[in-house]
């Protein structure tokens, strides 16, 4: 399960799982996220919480493209 957030602008904040087999760890990315992400040379610009990664910020067309890519 993913959170989207509007941030204002265009641009969104996705929000990931948490990691529970180890909470001290970076959020899970669900299935194709990353693969997505490359694929289509998106930056990954993290979000970032008391040292882990729990989700991404992305502007303009790539946050449009995500949110119809991965039903948001």
């Amino acid at each position: 399960m993913m959170i989207v957030k509007n941030m204002g602008n265009g641009d969104i904040y996705i929000g990931f799982p948490m990691n529970l087999t180890n909470p001290h760890s970076d959020s899970i990315f669900p299935p194709g996220v990353k693969e997505w992400l490359k694929e289509n040379k998106i930056p990954m610009r993290p979000g970032v919480l008391k040292g882990r990664q729990v989700g991404i910020f992305l502007n303009g067309q790539d946050a449009i493209a995500f949110k119809l890519r991965f039903s948001l």
